[in-house]
C-alpha cells in the first residue's frame, strides 16, 4: 500500500512541479526541496518495509503527505447531497 501511495503522490507532485516550471513559477529551492523530501520518503518507506511498526508507517505516511503538498490541486466533485440540492433548484 505504501508503494502505491508513494507512486501516486510522486506522479501528482511531479505534474504539479512541471506545471510550475513551465509557468516559470518554480524556484530552485522548491525543486531541491521536493527532491530531498522524495529521497527521505523513499528511505522511510524502505524502513517501514524492513522493520514494520506503527512509528515507521506514520513517518512514511508523513513523507507522502509532504510530497502531496507539491501536487496540482484537484477539485472534488460535489457530494451526493450537493448534487441533489442543485437538482431541486
Amino acid at each position: 500500500m505504501l508503494l502505491t501511495s508513494y507512486a501516486i503522490a510522486n506522479g501528482m507532485a511531479e505534474h504539479g512541479l512541471i506545471v510550475r516550471i513551465i509557468q516559470k513559477r518554480a524556484t530552485h529551492e522548491e525543486i531541491a526541496r521536493l527532491i530531498a523530501i522524495d529521497h527521505n520518503t523513499w528511505q522511510l518507506i524502505k524502513q517501514a518495509a524492513f522493520a514494520p511498526s506503527e512509528e515507521n508507517f506514520r513517518l512514511a505516511d508523513s513523507g507522502i503527505n509532504q510530497i502531496l503538498e507539491y501536487a496540482t490541486p484537484v477539485t472534488q466533485p460535489p457530494s451526493k447531497e450537493e448534487r441533489q440540492a442543485s437538482d431541486t433548484r
